[in-house]
Parts: C-alpha cells; structure tokens; sequence
C-alpha cells in the first residue's frame, strides 16, 4: 500500500512539474511521463528484490530526477537521449543488472521514445563474422581459442575444401592429438545431459557449459542474447525480475567458463577426451513418418 501511495505522489509531482513548462507540446509530454512510469517500473522491482535497502538505493537518483523534470528534454536530433533516462539507466546498472554501456550515456539513453533495455552481452556466442577472422589468423590464437575452430569444423562452419587444412593446421600448432578429422554423422544432435556426464567423469564438465555459450544455450540471457536474431527486452516488471535472476547467475557461469579455458591451455588430453565425450552425445533426429 506505501509503494502505491509512492507512485500516485511521484506521478501527482510529474503533473505538477510538466505544468509549468511553457507550455509542453504533447510528444514532450509523453515522452516525460514514459520516463516517469519505466522509472516507477524500475524502482518497483527494486523494491522487490532489495527489500531491505531499497531507499538507500534509489533516494538520491529519485530527487535528481524529479529536479530535472522541469527543465526541457535535450531533444534537438534524433539520437539524441535525455539525462533523465541516464538516471533510469544507472538505476538498473547499479541495482539489477548491467548494461550495455553506450546506453549510459546522456547522448543515448531515451526511455521516453524507446522502452526496451540493451543488456551488456558476455560475447562468447560466436558470431560467423567473428568465426571467419578468428579462420584468417590461425596462427595467432591460443590453445584454448583453438578449441573454438573445432567446434566450428564440428558444426560445419569451416568450407569444405579447407577443413582438412585448418585441422592439420590446429592439430600440429595447438597439440590436439588428432591426427584424422572424426567422422561427424549428418542430422544430429547435442545431448547436452549425456554431453556432461561424458566430461565429468574425467573433470571436464566446464567444457558442456563452454560449448553452450559459443551455441548461445547456456538459458542465461546474458550469455545467450543475440542483438541481431533476438528481440529487445522490454521495461517491464517481469522482464527485469527475470533478468535480475539471471545476471545473480553470471559469476557462476563465468566461473566455469574461466576453468575451460584454464584446462584448454593446461591439459594435454582435453581435445582427444572432449572429442570422445561429444560423439558419444550425438544422437540421430527421429524423422515423422508422413501418413
């Protein structure tokens, strides 16, 4: 009940305060009570899941939001953002989860005509724009970058006439033991539970994690989210709950992620073990007979 008379009294001093402006045009009007309610949204879910602290965290933001609203929004181009919005923006960095950085600048951030939030993405989804410049400098990769070409030749993103080279290549200068290239069955797919009971046996667990961030299938957003294929992640009291859950979840991830890394550089079997425990998890597509 406090939390709703809070709002009725923070929207009440947003009326006030859009009053007496001279007058504002009704895009300006909009775009400055859109503001206020991602702000009010924001601070909900703040509420929500720092119960105990809440005020410390967003009493100094609030006051020099609601000094500012009565001043006109910097809008003279269309990239343009507003302060207010970097206020919001920091509000979620600080509190919830982290950002993409661009959007914490006056410059970009706009709640008012853009309601949706950029997450500060963790990079390991390898993109094919990524993968073939990673292919043009083969000679300069680590060990463990290494194990990123393999898995692409495993996917099938390397051309054809040259997977033999690229493998004999990675295989001599990054020591991965395999002679051949592994004969790869055709319409498969990862059992991922089987995959990490494969790697575990032998400590290599990270390794299923590691191989789910490159495919953008760890069910975290922030190692799965894909600016090009995914749709952006609205302001909404669910949306940043959930979001905040996940972004908890990142140490941990990270963790496991820094660990295969660590074992890609350090163990010599990890290429021959790994390859062994991934064949094991392909399964054949059951196809649908049509009737």
């Amino acid at each position: 009940m406090e939390l709703a008379t809070q709002r009725q009294d923070l929207l009440e001093k947003a009326r006030l305060a859009l009053l007496r402006l001279n007058p504002p045009s009704y895009g300006f009007a909009d775009a400055a009570l859109t503001e206020v309610y991602v702000g009010l949204q924001v601070i909900s879910v703040i509420v929500k899941v720092h119960p105990n602290n809440y005020k410390k965290r967003v009493t100094k933001v609030l006051q020099e939001f609601f000094k500012d609203i009565r001043t006109p929004r910097m809008r003279q181009t269309d990239n343009q953002g507003c302060y207010n919005s970097t206020l919001i923006a920091r509000l979620i960095n600080d509190n919830l989860f982290h950002l993409d950085e661009f959007w914490l600048d006056e410059e970009c951030a706009d709640f008012g005509t853009d309601n949706t939030v950029p997450v500060e993405w963790m990079g390991y989804r390898i993109s094919w724009d990524e993968y073939d410049e990673m292919l043009q400098r083969l000679d300069e990769l680590t060990r463990a970058g290494s194990f990123t070409i393999m898995m692409g030749i495993l996917w099938g993103n390397v051309d054809g006439g040259r997977v033999k080279e690229v493998w004999k290549f990675c295989n001599e200068t990054y020591k991965w033991n395999i002679p051949s290239i592994p004969e790869i069955p055709g319409d498969c797919y990862i059992d991922v539970s089987q995959l990490k009971k494969g790697l575990k046996k032998h400590g290599l667990q990270s390794l299923a994690t590691l191989t789910e961030a490159f495919d953008g299938s760890t069910g975290n957003v922030f190692y799965d989210y894909d600016p090009e294929t995914w749709m952006p992640i609205t302001i909404s009291e669910n949306d940043l709950v959930m979001a905040h859950e996940d972004w908890l979840k990142v140490p941990k991830i990270r963790k496991q992620l820094d660990q295969a890394y660590d074992i890609l550089e350090t163990r010599s079997d990890v290429f021959t073990l790994f390859l062994e425990a991934y064949i094991k998890s392909l399964h054949h597509r059951e196809r649908k007979n049509k009737g």
